[in-house]
């Protein structure tokens, strides 16, 4: 499933809508429209350097021998080891956004308790900190991180 929204996402461009009338390209004509052409060519250019990026570290990956093939970490070979399932929950509230004092309140722990946690986490997953976990942690589908906004998808 994945794999074919990336798919998507890779051939989806920036499409123009079509001329009207006689002639060759469409134009905008309205302050509102130079807006969204802004915006849009801003947007696409994001999308491109996403593809790109995520080309990239699929490469890293597979020359470190650590991917499936699709571009996803095998958590076996997240340096070794599987996290103790408090480590998994702190790693789970930073994913959240939860802050360090209501993860430390939720799980009983002093802040640096927390802190160190975090830290602990990223030198076992070979992370460069606590967001390179997460994003490690969530491709290996140690974590799952709920959508944007809390919808359900």
């Amino acid at each position: 499933m994945r794999d074919r929204r990336f798919t998507a996402i890779v051939r989806t461009g920036l499409v123009l809508p079509r001329p009207t009338g006689t002639g060759g390209t469409w134009r905008p004509h309205t302050d509102a429209e130079r807006h969204l052409l802004t915006q849009a060519q801003q947007l696409d250019a994001a999308r491109r350097w996403l593809v790109e990026e995520v080309a990239r570290l699929r490469q890293v990956m597979r020359d470190l021998g650590i991917s499936d093939g699709a571009g996803r970490p095998q958590v076996s070979q997240l340096h070794g080891t599987d996290l103790p399932q408090l480590e998994l929950k702190v790693l789970a509230g930073a994913a959240a956004g939860e802050p360090t004092p209501e993860t430390a309140t939720r799980l009983h722990l002093s802040e640096d308790g927390v802190k160190n946690a975090r830290r602990r986490i990223a030198k076992r997953l070979g992370a460069r900190n606590t967001s390179h976990a997460i994003a490690l942690a969530v491709g290996a589908g140690l974590i799952t991180v709920p959508p944007a906004g809390g919808e359900d998808r």
